[in-house]
């Protein structure tokens, strides 16, 4: 879909530009049409914008680990440290017997 949408943007370019060397043989200028056109373009462009945002937040799955000490499932986490902003991991739900952690990137 994305394609579709650059191909579309890259034709309504065209198209542009074409009317504007066409609008250069005349006197007045067709501000009306053009701003049509680039209405289009915008409208276009706003599809690609909505698109990729939506692509964006779209939910990873995550298989849960099991944990190679005590074997018994891990939990995610997050939390926030120093220096960085929310860190994701995965910690043994046997907590406190168990400590351990296995950082995602």
């Amino acid at each position: 879909m994305l394609k579709e949408l650059k191909k579309k943007i890259e034709l309504k370019k065209k198209e542009i530009e074409d009317f504007r060397e066409e609008q250069e043989n005349y006197d007045t200028f067709d501000m009306e049409k053009m701003n049509e056109l680039k209405i289009e373009l915008k409208s276009l462009f706003d599809q690609v914008v909505k698109m990729r945002n939506e692509d964006k937040w779209e939910t990873k799955k995550i298989e849960t680990p099991i944990c190679k000490k005590c074997k018994k499932k891990m939990v995610l986490r997050k939390a926030e440290t120093w220096g960085y902003k929310w860190k994701l991991f995965f910690w043994c739900s046997n907590y406190p017997k168990c400590h351990n952690i296995i950082q995602l990137k």
